[in-house]
């Protein structure tokens, strides 16, 4: 994904649901630059959930997520880079690895 835009702005506030804007799985691999990723902030919500997944996230911009940016669990194995990112107005965490 490049030079993307990728928004929760629109969701109902107070939702229930725990929300991931992407998700990779094991064996999967995600390449990310220069992307937008806009969070709900009223929700319990995520803009990456990276379980045993490659990923390389560069040059992006995170705002407005409850729950946290990114989260990655990976094993010695993958292949994870992230860099250049900027990270504003989460609310519990920004990235967790």
């Amino acid at each position: 994904m490049k030079d993307c835009t990728l928004s929760f702005k629109s969701l109902p506030k107070k939702l229930k649901s725990k929300l991931a804007m992407i998700m990779g799985r094991n064996g999967t691999t995600l390449n990310m630059s220069n992307c937008d990723c806009i969070g709900n902030g009223h929700n319990y919500d995520s803009a990456v959930i990276l379980l045993n997944a490659n990923a390389m996230i560069s040059n992006c911009r995170f705002t407005h997520f409850g729950a946290g940016a990114i989260f990655s669990v990976a094993k010695s194995n993958n292949d994870v880079l992230i860099q250049d990112n900027t990270i504003t107005d989460c609310a519990s965490i920004a990235v967790y690895c």
